[in-house]
């Protein structure tokens, strides 16, 4: 599912904005809201709630300039890939990227194993069709290995050896990927 970008008033001629807002978040978590509005004095209401907005403006305070800046930074927000998301086997997973070391293909099990911090996540979709769903930050590293670039600290050649910012490392480096890595910080 895209993310969505939605502009709410409070008041609305058949139901409150409030009202859609909860329905839209027990579905949709993902997708960004802006409050446009003449109820300034709900703002420390809207505030205070956990919907998870981008923004609350006033109708009666300069709100065109207000609307462009926040539905421009709303568009730069959707446009940047922030979480692997997916489904298999009716399981949906949401994998923020950052915490993403790298993704293999594993032969004998014939799954990709996503590498995070914290888990282990084993899934039945090719390296082809994820690499699609990550941002640049994602580097080949080897046929069957996409590493995130952001996580890298270092990359030994000679040995062929990754070390992640977690200390973590793998030796899945091909000599047909070295130039891609070559980026590292």
């Amino acid at each position: 599912m895209s993310n969505k970008i939605y502009i709410l008033d409070i008041e609305t001629p058949s139901a409150s904005g409030i009202d859609v807002v909860r329905k839209i978040r027990e579905k949709d978590i993902d997708s960004l809201i802006i409050f446009l509005t003449s109820h300034d004095e709900l703002g420390y209401t809207i505030l205070k709630s956990e919907f998870m907005f981008l923004s609350f403006i006033c109708k009666f305070d300069d709100y065109e300039k207000k609307l462009t800046a926040s539905i421009k930074k709303a568009i730069r927000i959707v446009g940047e890939k922030q979480s692997l998301r997916l489904t298999d086997h009716s399981v949906v997973y949401t994998i923020p990227l950052s915490d993403i070391l790298y993704l293999y293909r594993d032969s004998v099990d014939r799954k990709t194993i996503i590498k995070t911090d914290y888990s282990e996540f084993r899934v039945n979709k090719p390296l082809s069709e994820l690499i699609q769903l990550l941002n640049g930050s994602f580097k080949h590293s080897h046929r069957s290995c996409i590493v995130n670039m952001d996580r890298i600290i270092s990359v030994d050649k000679k040995n062929n050896v990754i070390m992640f910012d977690g200390g973590e490392t793998i030796d899945m480096v091909n000599s047909d990927f070295k130039k891609e890595l070559e980026v590292v910080k």
